[in-house]
């Protein structure tokens, strides 16, 4: 694919993600498998309005990274549309970085702002994160290579 129509097919997905971030009240961000997922789970990442005591994680949980916010479910929708727009880019690889990475930028901005009423602002912050991705995904399609996206992402 050229990775020009994919950078601008990209940025306005993410641009169109924003402007519903802005316009849409939390109970009308809504995607076709948040019923069947409402808490997102997959590529060793966990969002979760609950708490999930430590010795209750088994082996295979031990890389995984578990967000708690009050906002899992607008969170949860984020992912599953951010999982649909990079669905050309992710791989079994590259995956667990590209989440882990948006993850981590959720942790940091829970960790560095009280939770509020207001799910936007980390919403936000997760999306720009995935919007400085766009570059490093299509530099590795001129490269002709789509295994693993460079660790950037986090320092958002």
């Amino acid at each position: 694919m050229n990775n020009n129509f994919t950078a601008r097919n990209l940025d306005a997905q993410i641009m169109s993600l924003s402007q519903t971030i802005n316009q849409k009240p939390s109970t009308e961000l809504w995607h076709q498998e948040i019923s069947a997922m409402p808490e997102w789970y997959g590529a060793d990442l966990k969002i979760t309005s609950g708490y999930v005591p430590q010795k209750e994680r088994s082996f295979f949980d031990s890389q995984l990274l578990v967000i708690h916010t009050r906002h899992a479910r607008q969170l949860t929708w984020l992912l599953l549309e951010l999982r649909d727009a990079f669905s050309e880019q992710l791989d079994y690889l590259n995956k667990y970085e590209f989440y882990g990475n948006l993850g981590e930028t959720a942790q940091r901005h829970l960790a560095g702002e009280p939770e509020t009423a207001a799910h936007r602002p980390l919403l936000h912050a997760v999306l720009a994160a995935a919007y400085i991705s766009i570059p490093e995904f299509t530099d590795k399609e001129r490269s002709g290579s789509s295994s693993s996206v460079p660790g950037s992402i986090g320092s958002v």
